[in-house]
């Protein structure tokens, strides 16, 4: 029993430890033209210095012929196979009709140029509470899983996750970077999205009543209200998915992701109006708990175990047990 119990906490030991952690994160090679340790203003969404931002993905649809539709929606990379971003983004589509397009700063690029920037998606997982009926909507967070993994280089590298699941409130009251490639005059059409990746700093402002003003509503607890009151720079169509990301420690970390925004009643976005943005702190454990049971992660030349590989050991260790037990 004494050598059954000691082989079992070794095998659990082994599991624990090969979770991995992400490694290097959160430090462009290339230096954003935005000074994280003041947040220097970028007005309206103005572009970024190429490649500054080297976590963002972008999505597309795979069609009938082989062939991507342009960008629709944004993500980041967290680890060398695995995307996050808003499960709106992934709730219409299979697995296999997506990929994701990382190291890449000009979305407009043709594809066939840069193949080595395609990744193909494996499997997608979006929080199960999650509605595109919920009002407010919440719960709007997703994975994605790639078939292989990324090779880092200057133009493709981790953006940090927060450190704690209790980290929610670092930067309530604070500025933040929002980057993506979405609309640039508010309509919801191809040739509003912005072919260059932008950039802009907006303010977290939970409580405030601009967060509820004309018929706006959200979930204080899970969800960021976000606004630039000043030079009204906003999210937008295609702008989905993507990072609202904060400057600590010399590292950037990702704490928002991309949700909904404020629109006029013709559909446009309203820019003097919040945007709002999925809590990442808040599902840490949720990303944590699915990654470690439903996926591998190659990071480092370390991996995790599926919830597979679990039983599996489990099961060898009943039938040490069965062998003792049967010595003895």
């Amino acid at each position: 029993m004494l050598i059954f119990n000691i082989i079992f906490l070794i095998t659990i030991t082994k599991l624990v430890d090969s979770f991995p952690s992400q490694g290097t994160c959160g430090q462009p090679a290339n230096a954003p033209s935005i000074n994280g340790a003041t947040l220097n203003r970028i007005i309206n969404g103005q572009s970024n210095v190429p490649n500054s931002w080297p976590w963002m993905a972008s999505l597309r649809v795979i069609f009938s012929d082989g062939s991507l539709s342009s960008h629709f929606c944004g993500g980041m990379l967290i680890y060398n196979n695995i995307v996050l971003t808003a499960a709106h983004c992934l709730i219409k589509y299979k697995a296999a009709s997506l990929a994701v397009v990382i190291g890449l700063n000009n979305v407009s690029t043709p594809l066939k140029s840069v193949p080595n920037l395609v990744y193909y998606v494996k499997k997608t997982k979006y929080h199960d509470s999650f509605s595109i009926n919920n009002s407010p909507l919440i719960y709007d967070i997703g994975l994605i899983q790639l078939k292989t993994n990324v090779t880092f280089t200057n133009n493709a590298s981790l953006i940090c996750l927060p450190p704690s699941s209790t980290d929610s409130s670092k930067v309530l009251n604070k500025k933040v970077v929002l980057t993506g490639w979405g609309s640039t005059n508010g309509f919801n059409s191809l040739a509003s999205i912005s072919p260059g990746l932008l950039q802009t700093k907006l303010g977290v402002i939970n409580g405030n009543g601009a967060c509820t003003s004309n018929g706006l509503t959200y979930d204080t607890n899970t969800v960021y209200c976000v606004l630039d009151s000043v030079n009204n720079s906003n999210a937008c169509f295609g702008d989905s998915g993507g990072p609202l990301i904060f400057y600590t420690n010399s590292l950037w970390f990702v704490y928002g992701i991309t949700s909904y925004v404020a629109v006029y009643g013709s559909g446009v976005c309203n820019p003097y109006l919040p945007s709002y943005y999925t809590q990442v702190p808040v599902y840490l454990t949720w990303i944590t708990t699915w990654l470690a049971t439903d996926v591998w992660i190659n990071n480092n030349n370390t991996r995790c175990f599926t919830s597979g590989s679990l039983i599996f050991f489990i099961f060898i260790n009943l039938i040490i047990y069965i062998i003792i037990i049967f010595l003895n």
